[in-house]
């Protein structure tokens, strides 16, 4: 998904009750899943207005 894409389906899934914090949460599993990677993870948490802290990069590597 381009970054775009990415912002837009951000803002429809708010219009449906989704709050940043459950969409961090999504994100968060998808990382956990494997789905996404550290970078990807930090993309997105990036695009909602959030910063991964090093303490959460060091664990998590």
């Amino acid at each position: 998904m381009t970054k775009e894409e990415v912002l837009m389906a951000n803002e429809e899934l708010r219009k449906q009750g989704y709050t940043d914090e459950v969409l961090l949460d999504i994100y968060y599993r998808m990382f956990q899943d494997g789905k996404l990677n550290m970078d990807q993870l930090e993309e997105l948490v990036n695009l909602l207005g959030y910063e991964l802290t090093d303490e959460f990069k060091k664990k998590n590597n």
